[in-house]
């Protein structure tokens, strides 16, 4: 499917794999409440947060202050 949204096109597909892909043109911003994902995230790329990421599994040492 292909939308446009203000001048930028916005590609929405779902694969045989099972997954839906977004694509678009331009930045994407959800804001929300509250956002709940369940299973595996994986990010290619940078994760920037203006609070605090907590992980409930324990907190490692692979990071640096």
């Amino acid at each position: 499917m292909q939308l446009q949204v203000r001048g930028l096109n916005v590609y929405v597909t779902y694969g045989e794999d099972g997954y839906i892909t977004i694509v678009c043109d331009g930045p994407i911003t959800i804001t929300a409440p509250e956002i709940n994902i369940t299973g595996n995230m994986n990010v290619q790329g940078n994760i920037h947060a203006t609070g605090t990421i907590i992980d409930e599994g324990g907190n490692t040492n692979h990071h640096q202050h």
